[in-house]
């Protein structure tokens, strides 16, 4: 990972002896600068995902990802834009960039203790579901020893962007804008300023333009995926056998076989076994039902119809089957986002691995939910009696919560 304020050898000198200290909400002493707003170009971004995982240039439509301005070997003074003082003196691009200014911006500290943060969206806006300022241990940030500070923070301060899910391989623009409003008096004195010192005043603003891109990366369609892991398309072999597996963390959960025709179109293959907050949740609320959700239902490019294996849930740790298949039921969600019996789709098949599947024939993905019994009807749904999130206090009803169901994935 690159080094991180990457300066000059004085600055790290300095830092490694601990000598830097910020000042929050000290008094402007006399004779100091002092400016009330700065602008920042950050071409160069830190991203990470909600994994820990660093990404240099086009980040992945995951559903969280972490940024920080990179003020350190692909920022420099060009970067910044010269500012003017309450005294009408310019405060130069060059002692900006030397600041200690990205300290409060969140590098090895907490920024939401030094600032307030609005966004504006510029390009990219229907990419980007929200913006806010966090306090966050995010991978490799606070434990890399080309960092240069002395016991890495726990925490950085970053932009936690959530980002919403796409399923095609277009790259997609993202700029905006972060004005950070300053908490209280700032004191932001370059290394080597010399007699006085220099202070962003309270409620001054921290102009930040960001731009990056965003992109699922591509694989081949012969792969094996994660239950709930995204951010790929995959491209099948033309006219070639392909397969595709999805697993948790002790079995595979589903198989995908097909030939792919000429045509060979990308698909995002993500699959998820967890329980959110579907509307279809309650149907179930009863018994043991298992999710397999494929995320925007894809259409496979087929010469003929792929063939879809789903483990059958319902098996206990000696192999011993604990629902008849005869008497298990599966479901998939309709426009009207209820639950459809698709039951006869599937036929019961162990493989030739022993494992026990229910398969169909399918040109596109979808949601589906295999159950023990059949699910509760509308009025049953309902009415079902909610759990609750605990005791309430005397006089006033307890809190629902979802049902809980299992899930291959935790």
């Amino acid at each position: 990972m690159k080094k991180l304020m990457a300066l000059t050898l004085a600055l790290v000198l300095a830092l490694s002896l601990g000598v830097t200290a910020l000042a929050k909400d000290a008094p402007i002493p006399e004779g100091a600068k002092v400016v009330r707003e700065i602008h920042l170009r950050a071409d160069g971004v830190f991203f990470y995902d909600m994994r820990g995982n660093y990404y240099e240039e086009e980040v992945p439509t995951t559903a969280k990802i972490y940024l920080i301005p990179d003020m350190g070997e692909e920022n420099s003074p060009d970067d910044y834009s010269d500012a003017v003082a309450d005294d009408g003196s310019t405060i130069s691009a060059d002692d900006l960039y030397y600041s200690d200014l990205y300290y409060y911006l969140g590098c090895d500290r907490d920024v939401t203790d030094f600032f307030t943060a609005k966004f504006k969206k510029e390009e990219g806006a229907k990419a980007i579901k929200s913006l806010k300022l966090v306090s966050k241990k995010i991978g490799d940030v606070v434990s890399n020893g080309s960092f240069y500070f002395d016991g890495a923070a726990e925490r950085w301060g970053f932009i936690e962007g959530e980002m919403k899910e796409g399923f095609t391989d277009d790259e997609t623009k993202i700029g905006l804008t972060a004005t950070y409003k300053a908490k209280d008096n700032l004191d932001i004195t370059p290394w080597d300023w010399g007699e006085g010192a220099l202070y962003l005043a309270k409620n001054g603003k921290v102009i930040v333009d960001f731009k990056f891109y965003v992109k699922n990366d591509e694989r081949g369609a012969d792969a094996d995926f994660k239950a709930g892991d995204g951010g790929v398309v995959v491209k099948p072999q033309k006219n070639e056998d392909n397969e595709i597996t999805w697993e948790s963390e002790n079995d595979t959960l589903a198989w995908l076989a097909f030939t792919s025709d000429d045509n060979a179109a990308k698909f995002y293959p993500k699959m998820t076994t967890k329980w959110s907050d579907q509307d279809y949740t309650d149907y179930f609320a009863d018994q043991d039902a298992y999710l397999y959700d494929f995320i925007g239902n894809p259409q496979i490019a087929s010469t003929s119809r792929a063939t879809l294996d789903l483990r059958y849930p319902f098996v206990d740790e000696d192999g011993e089957l604990t629902v008849d298949p005869e008497n298990a039921v599966v479901y998939t969600i309709g426009e009207d986002g209820e639950p459809v019996d698709i039951t006869s789709e599937f036929q019961f098949v162990e493989t030739d691995d022993g494992d026990y599947v229910l398969r169909t024939k399918t040109r596109r993905l979808g949601t589906y939910i295999i159950a023990g019994k059949p699910a509760a009807s509308d009025a049953e749904a309902a009415g079902a009696p909610a759990e609750t999130a605990g005791e309430a206090p005397a006089g006033e009803p307890a809190a629902p919560v979802k049902a809980f169901l299992p899930s291959f994935t935790k």
